[in-house]
């Protein structure tokens, strides 16, 4: 399978890879690409783009209820695109891929892997000199090992880990590490982001705004980070359905 090329310039060394549902993008989600990027510190120079990618279809939500307005996989894309611009500039080396789309398009009814994604990744940038960083939260850190291949993934990969700013955050890493060495004798490699910035919004929490239609739309836009973004929900009536958002 041939990947379409993201546009990056020569001077990208380090790139972080940022996955999601994106349903919908938030200012959440643009608060973890904003600390990732702006981190560095003597042993880390930083990151140098970062790579926005919307689920083609989430594994763990495979078997959830089917409803019928919900955004597609371009729709999100379309909707992610605008939040990344509205939040850092059409110049930023911000870039929404649509490599999951490439990847499981021609792969109807059959469940949608992050492994077989990044598989996709090594192979397209195997030739080019880059680290590449699977930039995640705490939570979703302590996840991987679930996932499928999630323990290749935790031997093979990189990732820029943002701590949160919890009490217990160095708790949650210190019982993660210990766990992952103790029971699959795996040491991540990993850099440690401080959160600067943090924003506690979910995608359902955002999703559950639409249901009664709030009338104060500038409310709703700070949240999906843009009137555009909005007015894109709200002229396709996405998320309506009370009984999936309640």
């Amino acid at each position: 399978m041939k990947i379409k090329e993201p546009i990056l310039n020569n001077n990208i060394k380090r790139i972080g890879l940022f996955f999601g549902s994106f349903n919908p993008p938030h200012i959440g989600h643009m608060s973890i690409i904003a600390n990732a990027l702006n981190y560095s510190d003597k042993d880390f120079s930083g990151l140098d783009a970062m790579m926005v990618i919307p689920a083609w279809q989430n594994p763990w939500k495979i078997h959830s209820r089917a409803y019928d307005n919900s955004p597609t996989y371009n729709d999100r894309l379309t909707m992610t695109q605008m939040i990344c611009e509205n939040s850092f500039g059409k110049d930023a080396p911000v870039y929404v891929w649509d490599i999951e789309k490439q990847v499981f398009q021609d792969q109807l009814n059959s469940q949608c892997y992050t492994s077989d994604v990044l598989d996709a990744i090594k192979e397209y940038f195997k030739d080019k000199s880059v680290e590449l960083y699977i930039v995640t939260t705490m939570d979703t850190f302590t996840d991987i090992s679930r996932w499928h291949n999630g323990k290749d993934i935790l031997q093979n990969w990189k990732f820029c880990i943002l701590e949160g700013r919890e009490d217990d955050s160095y708790q949650k890493i210190w019982f993660t590490f210990k766990y992952l060495k103790k029971n699959y004798n795996i040491i991540p490699d990993y850099i440690e982001i401080p959160v600067v910035t943090q924003l506690n919004i979910s995608s359902t929490m955002v999703r559950n705004q639409y249901v009664g239609r709030w009338t104060n739309y500038r409310y709703r836009a700070y949240f999906v980070g843009g009137i555009n973004v909005d007015d894109f929900i709200t002229k396709n009536n996405f998320y309506k359905d009370k009984e999936i958002y309640r």
